[in-house]
């Protein structure tokens, strides 16, 4: 049935998430106009380095609708034609319709405790000192960035530990059960470590039992401390 909407604009946009909830960027998102015999491809485009993507189109593109296009995405997270995954159907859109989707179609969290926390290092600690705070950090070092990110002591500590364990490992052949994860990843893990009472102290980390390991890390991952994806270098 033909109406006034279909001469309207329609802007959708939103972000596109990882099954770790961690912004895709350069994915692969088509939008579709969704009838109860077709489905019409109304655009297409890439999302951006935070993952986020957006589309216009006009009412009349889509099929002549009672109240409103109903829509739904394929994402296509490698950025290319091949695997994809769908999403719901957002029925009778509006005329700015938010569409925030994750690839295996779970609930979207919060981004994680680390992930969030190290982004506030980028303010108190210049780039040109990171790496050498993370390796000789002082006490004062910490009351400095505690105060000045309006973190606690015990989390700046536990960052700051995290990324010197992270460093340690990538020269220490000892540790070679991580020496293939990725630096930042790597901190992620030992953040993950001693968020749930682990001692803060790398010796004692390498001597835990692989399996103690990955149900600790587990742990850290169903609260939201750590992304997931360290789970597969596990």
């Amino acid at each position: 049935m033909q109406n006034a909407q279909s001469e309207y604009c329609f802007y959708s946009f939103g972000f596109i998430y990882d099954e770790y909830n961690i912004p895709l960027s350069n994915a692969l998102v088509e939008i579709y106009d969704k009838d109860i015999r077709q489905d019409k491809m109304l655009g297409r485009v890439n999302t951006d380095a935070k993952g986020f993507y957006s589309f216009r189109f006009i009412g009349q593109a889509a099929d002549p609708e009672y109240k409103g296009p109903d829509v739904f995405l394929k994402v296509y997270p490698s950025g290319i034609q091949n695997m994809h995954v769908k999403s719901k159907i957002w029925f009778n859109v509006k005329e700015f319709t938010t569409i925030d989707f994750k690839i295996d179609n779970t609930e979207i969290k919060p981004l994680n405790e680390f992930d969030l926390l190290s982004d506030s290092l980028s303010g108190p600690v210049p780039p040109q000192y990171m790496n050498e705070i993370w390796e000789t950090f002082t006490d004062d070092d910490v009351n400095f960035i505690a105060g000045e990110s309006y973190l606690t002591e015990t989390s700046v500590r536990a960052l700051l530990s995290s990324f010197k364990f992270a460093k340690i490992t990538n020269r220490n052949l000892r540790l070679s059960q991580f020496k293939n994860i990725p630096n930042k990843l790597l901190a992620a893990f030992f953040y993950g470590l001693l968020s749930e009472g682990i001692p803060n102290n790398i010796e004692k980390i390498e001597s835990m039992q692989k399996e103690t390991i990955r149900s600790t890390i587990k742990r850290a991952v169903d609260k939201n401390i750590i992304s997931g994806r360290i789970l597969l270098s596990l």
